[in-house]
């Protein structure tokens, strides 16, 4: 009789510790589901974020080429102001050299 009440305690404790252990699998298979769902209702945003950043850097890249092209007319612009100013001056110079004789 002692006997099989040892061997039936030594069988409960180890139905327990099964029923322990399976009990904590399913909880850490809940909550690896719950992370699973967690990220894949955040994918979306996230795609949705990803695709915003994309245009604001394609939007800001085209405002820069944009400036630079509108600084490149400008030096331009300067660069032939400065050919006239200095033909300007060359033709006046050679005017007052001229009256000089």
């Amino acid at each position: 009789a002692a006997a099989r009440a040892v061997a039936r305690a030594a069988a409960e404790k180890v139905a327990a510790e099964k029923k322990a252990v399976a009990a904590r699998a399913a909880s850490k298979a809940q909550a690896e589901r719950a992370v699973a769902e967690r990220a894949a209702a955040e994918k979306p945003a996230m795609l949705e974020k990803v695709a915003k950043n994309a245009v604001v850097a394609q939007a800001a890249s085209e405002a820069l080429a944009a400036d630079k092209a509108v600084e490149a007319q400008a030096a331009a612009e300067r660069a032939v102001a400065e050919r006239v100013l200095a033909q300007k001056a060359a033709a006046a110079e050679k005017a007052a050299v001229d009256k000089g004789m």
